[in-house]
């Protein structure tokens, strides 16, 4: 069901859902209405359906989002995993467990291209994102409240995390940036000024 506060959907991921997480901890992950209506899409075209024919679940709904150009997953579920064992496929289809390699590859390759072309990015990684998004969601809650005890908790729901510590490792870390951020800013001015 769409929130209309602020325009996401709410999806229950780990736990019984079909959705694994680290340790399989269950949370709802909020994911932007648009995002949502792009992927949608993403699932009616002829590129999805050409991946997914040749994936194990072919073209259905209980099928990955995300599929390799020769229809394997990005990363093998647990749900895959069970419906092996079960021997729910033919014997016939062979296809290995998939553990993010093809993810980091792709990343890499990404990667290498933009230094080629002389792009001024620094070499980061999946994980990176995580953190990019959990720092963003700091710098955005906290220009709306001022009070780290009611931003922390937020924070905390928004990635998931059990403990709070693991969220604190982030903000400890953006503050130290956003600390060093100001004194570049005020030595500038100071430079500047002579």
């Amino acid at each position: 069901m769409l929130n209309s506060v602020d325009d996401t959907y709410s999806i229950r991921i780990g736990g019984k859902s079909i959705i694994d997480t680290k340790g399989g901890y269950e949370h709802n992950l909020k994911v932007p209405a648009w995002l949502i209506k792009d992927i949608d899409q993403y699932l009616s075209s002829e590129s999805w359906k050409k991946r997914a024919s040749q994936s194990l679940y072919k073209v259905e709904d209980e099928n990955y989002v995300f599929l390799t150009k020769h229809g394997n997953p990005y990363y093998t579920s647990i749900k895959e995993i069970e419906d092996r064992n079960l021997q729910l496929f033919s014997k016939e289809i062979k296809s290995s467990i998939h553990r993010g390699n093809a993810a980091r590859q792709a990343l890499t390759k990404l990667l290498n291209l933009m230094h080629k072309n002389k792009e001024d990015i620094k070499t980061f990684t999946l994980h990176d994102l995580r953190a990019t998004f959990g720092v963003n969601l700091l710098l955005s809650a906290s220009k709306h409240v001022n009070d780290i005890d009611k931003i922390l908790p937020y924070i905390q729901s928004r990635m998931g995390h059990r403990n709070i510590m693991s969220t604190i490792h982030y903000v400890r870390y953006i503050a130290y940036s956003k600390f060093n951020t100001e004194i570049d800013k005020k030595f500038e001015e100071i430079l500047f000024n002579y």
